[in-house]
């Protein structure tokens, strides 16, 4: 969590030292890659439409397998989208993407300028390079999503399994297993949360134990 502030703020300081769309636009999809645990795609293709701030519900339509879903996004993040819709789409349509090109608005954000940003952003925040010698992905930051979610219920005292199926549903997988992966990947990270998960758990943490990463729909996302 001390590497997510430091990324965060970095990003604030940017839009502060040079605010323009590409710097502000850049801070906002990645408020809503950690705080919603988006797929990199996702975000990229969301139009103005497809989020409604009244009640904070943003529509994914045919997320990878064709799934679409509903993903509730918190206050503070509908804030901070609004005042970079009001800046930036005051007088845009419903159908423009949310985070359109900076040379053409009809067209999504580039994804590798996108990437490049994102591995700048590593880079200055002194985030260390991945321990496997793989190079970083945005859907990292999904997978900090779920585990930090994870974190937070069991030292909370909220049982985990409980929470599962909402979390399968509200982050688009297919398969139970896919979810389930993210408690060993928790566990790995965090020891401690390991104690809580085989309490709750018993035998089953056990058969977590044995997937593989690639068996698993979210471990190495390559269509995110």
């Amino acid at each position: 969590k001390e590497e997510i502030s430091r990324m965060f703020a970095l990003l604030d300081e940017n839009c502060s030292k040079a605010p323009c769309y590409e710097n502000e636009a850049f801070r906002a999809m990645m408020s809503m890659y950690y705080c919603c645990g988006f797929r990199k795609s996702e975000v990229v293709m969301l139009r103005l439409c497809d989020v409604d701030f009244q009640t904070g519900k943003v529509t994914v339509l045919d997320g990878k397998n064709r799934v679409s879903r509903i993903v509730l996004a918190s206050d503070t993040l509908l804030s901070r989208m609004g005042s970079f819709c009001s800046k930036y789409h005051s007088h845009s349509s419903p159908d423009t993407f949310l985070f359109h090109g900076t040379k053409h608005k009809d067209k999504p954000f580039c994804r590798a300028s996108l990437y490049k940003m994102y591995h700048s952003l590593l880079k200055n925040a002194g985030i260390p390079d991945r321990e496997d010698g793989r190079v970083h992905r945005l859907h990292d930051v999904r997978h900090t999503f779920v585990c930090h979610n994870i974190q937070g219920w069991a030292e909370s005292g909220i049982p985990v399994p409980s929470r599962l199926p909402v979390l399968s549903k509200y982050l688009g997988h297919t398969s139970i297993s896919a979810t389930q992966w993210y408690l060993r990947l928790t566990a790995e990270a965090y020891p401690h949360i390991r104690q809580v998960c085989e309490a709750e758990l018993g035998g089953m943490y056990a058969d977590l134990l044995k997937f593989l990463p690639e068996e698993v729909e979210d471990a190495d996302d390559k269509t995110d």
